[in-house]
């Protein structure tokens, strides 16, 4: 058997569902964190994280190259102060109790 690895598998066996599904999430990822005034590195994390996940749950080894990248642009992975956080990743840590009822 043959495999193919990186961009070209990347770009192969999917369905319209799927490809939907990947439209879909980055818009969707994509519109938040312009919504939250996310700056450019902001926003290629977080795309790069939605497209990491869902190349994973497509078995595909081109995931890693956008895992990479995540980890490079995330704060969290790249150990900076909470003056580099995204304001999407502030607007994930807060907590019910963090807002009056």
């Amino acid at each position: 058997m043959h495999h193919t690895y990186g961009i070209k598998d990347m770009l192969t066996h999917w369905r319209v569902a799927e490809l939907v599904w990947l439209g879909l999430a980055t818009l969707t990822v994509l519109i938040v964190s312009l919504s939250l005034g996310d700056g450019p590195l902001g926003i290629a994390s977080a795309l790069s994280g939605i497209i990491c996940v869902i190349l994973t749950a497509k078995g595909k080894l081109a995931a890693y190259y956008f895992g990479v990248v995540n980890c490079i642009l995330s704060p969290s992975c790249a150990q900076v102060g909470p003056e580099h956080t995204t304001a999407a990743q502030k607007a994930a840590t807060h907590t019910a109790s963090d807002f009056p009822i």
